[in-house]
């Protein structure tokens, strides 16, 4: 595929494209022009690359700093996903707290389902986001039984013993979430520690989401899987949520909803995340017992 001679008939100037890796999914490349640097996703995962783009734009749309999207085209059979390309710094306490206050921002609005408007991705997981007919706390707890854990669980092969713990997870969920009524709110559905990053500017990026409208606490949840956001964020995310962010409620599910990524990397990623999964679902079932 000539991708400088596409780029200059989507969108015109003299472009020089160098490769810059792969993923899973896509060839990567960066492209120069005069005035503009692009990052391109080549490769044959259509719906992926669309799911992509939809979900920046949604972000986009909501006020959070995510990489503008110039284009998705097709050429030569396979798809091709231009990005602006992002510039990044070393991730200090001023990038936490700034976080925290891009994603206060974007939790803040209400929506009235939960889920979203097409599936998406995790990885390799095709994430499953039919959507409520409403936002009341009884809609929360079907989504997540339905389309979050229980259609994970179907993918995994598991032993007896794992699978009576989550069966009894599954059926525990209307205590571990009494009295939790969460509003719908847009959150990023993918927010590890790599898919964050400090912008040369002082600000933050946002990218590779998987949006839904969800709990806003399944972000924090998944923002605390693999790294410790520092006391600073906790400081600000608090100051500024609306509604008030209920901290020792959060603790108390967290691992339900740290259960869902984990169930997602036991099945991308085989049995060396089991323990951690179980444990998680252990940890929610003694929060549903206190």
């Amino acid at each position: 595929m000539d991708l400088e001679r596409l780029l200059n008939q989507k969108l015109g100037g003299d472009w020089q494209v160098e490769a810059s890796g792969a993923s899973d999914f896509f060839r990567i490349f960066r492209a120069h022009s005069a005035d503009q640097s692009l990052f391109l996703k080549v490769g044959k995962a259509r719906e992926q690359a669309e799911a992509e783009a939809d979900s920046l734009r949604a972000l986009q749309a909501a006020g959070a700093p995510v990489p503008q999207v110039f284009g998705l085209w097709d050429a030569a059979w396979e798809s091709v996903l231009a990005l602006q390309l992002l510039a990044f710094q070393h991730k200090g306490v001023d990038a936490w707290s700034e976080l925290a206050r891009v994603l206060a921002n974007l939790h803040r609005a209400a929506w009235p389902q939960f889920g979203w408007a097409r599936n998406n991705f995790l990885g390799a997981t095709l994430q499953h986001n039919q959507q409520t007919s409403g936002s009341t706390a009884a809609d929360w707890l079907a989504f997540l039984h339905e389309q979050r854990l229980a259609i994970l669980l179907a993918q995994i092969d598991l032993r007896r013993e794992e699978k009576l713990l989550l069966q009894n997870l599954l059926g525990a969920l209307p205590e571990i979430l009494r009295d939790h009524a969460p509003q719908g709110s847009l959150t990023h559905g993918d927010l590890w520690s790599g898919n964050w990053g400090a912008a040369v500017d002082g600000g933050v990026w946002l990218f590779d989401p998987a949006v839904a409208v969800s709990d806003r606490e399944m972000d924090l949840a998944m923002l605390e899987l693999f790294a410790q956001p520092p006391m600073q964020f906790w400081q600000r995310y608090q100051e500024l949520a609306t509604p008030d962010f209920d901290a020792a409620g959060y603790a108390a599910r967290r691992p339900l909803y740290q259960l869902y990524h984990l169930l997602n990397h036991w099945l991308l990623f085989g049995r060396s995340y089991t323990g951690r999964a179980l444990a998680a679902a252990q940890a929610a079932l003694s929060a549903a017992a206190r």
